[in-house]
């Protein structure tokens, strides 16, 4: 199995079912909001319940998935099939984690996002034990998966303009996990932070609406 399809079984898992829910709720909440008309997400289980009656809706992997209401479609994150600032709605179903070139997948995905298009980061982030110790509590250890802290997001937040809409830690139910399950969710916090792209205004530009950069 490939890291895409081994963090898929792990959503559906009943140790993922809790915050698989979470992150359906919260896409499905902004959907309802927006309406946007081109939607796409990039890995892990599909945030979409149905194919939405007011736009189109891509589900992207680097092995694309056909248990999916969208259109399925296999693709790499730094390459994505989509014009530049076409994408009302990008969902990121833990695309972070998986990739191993972070700074690409971010010019990337900022080339296509829509003036004010939102995008929906779903990650495990890293708070403050630092990395090696953090990677010993990731849900999944049996994946190598890239270490995501808050500065990470912070700095593509400032390099790209993207302003930060909305910002969730999911505390699961301490009852329903076990010790380990509880220490991992304190040290790699499961999170939903929803940024929006800035659409450059004529006073950012200095007044240069017609000049080159």
């Amino acid at each position: 199995m490939t890291p895409n399809s081994l963090l898929r079984s792990w959503q559906r898992s009943k140790e993922g079912a809790g915050l698989l829910d979470l992150e359906m709720m919260q896409t499905q909440s902004l959907l309802s909001k927006n309406r946007p008309k081109l939607i796409v997400q990039l890995e892990g289980v599909s945030l979409l319940e149905r194919f939405p009656d007011y736009g189109f809706y891509y589900h992207v992997s680097m092995d694309a998935e056909a248990v999916s209401p969208g259109y399925s479609v296999e693709a790499r994150a730094d390459l994505l099939p989509f014009a530049d600032k076409s994408v009302d709605l990008l969902v990121l179903g833990h695309c972070f984690e998986l990739v191993k070139d972070l700074p690409s997948v971010m010019e990337e995905i900022d080339r296509v996002m829509s003036p004010m298009g939102m995008i929906v980061i779903h990650a495990w982030v890293g708070h403050w034990l630092g990395e090696r110790v953090t990677r010993l509590f990731h849900p999944i250890p049996e994946l190598d998966l890239n270490y995501i802290a808050m500065r990470d997001i912070h700095m593509a937040c400032e390099r790209y303009q993207w302003g930060i809409y909305d910002k969730q830690s999911w505390s699961l139910l301490p009852n329903q996990l076990s010790v380990m399950q509880t220490v991992r969710n304190q040290v790699v916090q499961p999170m939903t932070i929803v940024c929006e792209k800035y659409e450059p205004s004529w006073a950012d530009t200095g007044g240069a609406i017609f000049g080159s950069k």
